[in-house]
């Protein structure tokens, strides 16, 4: 079959600025990206591409003609010349590519994020929320062309260094992504000579959640693929889930429905109404002098807990009211200290596990809905998508002895046991010891935010 050589002009905007170009109507996106690259002075590789003729990113190596590209299209590029400079991650392994027991190694497929100073805070944060599926399948397939009415400019260029994090082993230099941040948080982006002023890894992740809850409502995402419709089902699962449950409703917010959980508070026994509630995106967990283990304390805070109430001794009771697909797990430990003024850490061990069940930490409510979600018709076997358990999939580390000094790193899992450790630039494979070793107790680094994914999410 001969090629179609025809020529189609398009419509490329790239910062709101327009630029006219002539690709043929055969080509790949990525003849888009070799087009508009003089006009906007990045390279081709680090743009990312949007289409009002479909919905998420477009992969460069697809033809034009699947996302219905033809003459005067309008297109939108995202992309910096700090991304444009996509090297191959420094990918540590043996050299002959055997494991300890001379068997084939399996590749380490992970991409960096480069530190352009002081800024490995931001990095780790970016590299543990690129490990949650189905919100990195929401900004790399499922926003819209479209303007969003929240930090539009921050969301695409969190979608281009996906698209870079995505890719096989390459580096991603944040710099476009901490400006545009810095634009809507001045007082953790501060630049200083020779990079940035340290901050905290999880409060920026934090507020960085912050932001995505307002841009991504559910009521704005699309589905043109596959992977789209996975996720979009799921989020609606999700919903009708809360939703059945009493007091419940659906959640706007993509952010809300992935990480947001509800914890209820009862006084001295469970009644028929909490006393209170609370949503939160991350269940902090103290050091206390008893417990030395994340089960342990979730026993002591998720139990009776003394408390007191106008002078007088009570019990509280919590319980999670509903879980998300993504928990993330604070392990506080940086305290403020008053004679330094500033938090220092607690590195004592405390250890966490690889998989933790929380359906004991259930309200009763909860649990029906799990178990009811348990039981298929017919007599099936159980679905897991009932069940409460959680494996670890991201752990943020921190060596130092402030919260706002020292270097933080990320741990993933890759894929099924293989993890790797995620420091700036360079990415190493790890063993699952390695990750035991986080629990601390000595001066290294020491596990300091924990996300933990549902294992029926099965994206």
């Amino acid at each position: 079959m001969s090629k179609d050589n025809t020529s189609i002009t398009l419509q490329v905007y790239f910062n709101g600025s327009p630029h006219t170009i002539t690709v043929n109507a055969d080509d790949n996106v990525s003849a888009v990206c070799t087009a508009v690259s003089p006009f906007v002075g990045v390279n081709p590789d680090a743009l990312c591409v949007f289409s009002e003729t479909w919905v998420g990113a477009l992969s460069h190596s697809s033809p034009l003609k699947c996302f219905r590209i033809h003459d005067n299209t309008r297109l939108y590029c995202f992309g910096s010349n700090g991304v444009a400079a996509v090297m191959r991650a420094e990918v540590n392994e043996t050299t002959d590519g055997l494991d300890e027991k001379g068997l084939l190694k399996e590749e380490v497929v992970a991409s960096g994020v480069e530190n352009i100073g002081n800024t490995c805070f931001f990095g780790a944060a970016l590299q543990c929320l690129f490990r949650c599926t189905v919100l990195r399948t929401v900004l790399l397939y499922m926003l819209p062309a479209r303007s969003l009415e929240h930090c539009d400019l921050f969301v695409r260029a969190l979608t281009s260094s996906f698209h870079i994090l995505d890719k096989k082993q390459t580096t991603v230099n944040p710099k476009e992504l901490l400006t545009l941040f810095g634009t809507l948080h001045p007082s953790l982006i501060r630049p200083q000579l020779g990079g940035y002023t340290m901050q905290d890894a999880q409060e920026t992740l934090s507020q960085i959640l912050n932001d995505l809850s307002l841009a991504l409502p559910v009521s704005s995402l699309g589905v043109m693929n596959t992977a789209g419709h996975l996720a979009k089902d799921y989020l609606e699962l999700r919903n009708a889930m809360l939703s059945s449950l009493e007091n419940g409703r659906a959640e706007n917010s993509v952010v809300d429905c992935l990480f947001n959980m509800k914890i209820e508070y009862h006084t001295d026994e469970i009644g028929l109404r909490p006393d209170s509630t609370d949503s939160k995106y991350f269940l902090s967990i103290n050091l206390t002098d008893k417990c030395y283990s994340l089960l342990d304390q979730l026993d002591k805070e998720m139990g009776e807990e003394e408390i007191t109430i106008n002078g007088e001794q009570h019990k509280r009771i919590s319980r999670f009211s509903f879980l998300p697909p993504y928990l993330f797990i604070v392990i506080n430990r940086f305290l403020w200290e008053e004679q330094a003024q500033r938090r220092l850490k607690i590195n004592r061990r405390f250890t966490f596990p690889f998989t933790i069940d929380l359906y004991r930490y259930c309200s009763a409510g909860l649990q029906a809905s799990l178990d009811s979600l348990a039981t298929e018709p017919e007599g099936k076997p159980a679905s897991t998508i009932g069940s409460a358990d959680y494996s670890l999939v991201s752990v943020i580390a921190h060596h130092g002895l402030s919260a706002d000094s020292g270097h933080y790193i990320t741990f993933s899992r890759i894929k099924d046991n293989l993890w790797a450790k995620l420091n700036d630039a360079n990415v190493t494979e790890v063993t699952a010891d390695d990750i035991e070793a986080l629990a601390g107790g000595s001066p290294t680094f020491v596990a300091y935010v924990l996300l933990y994914e549902y294992t029926a999410i099965g994206l």
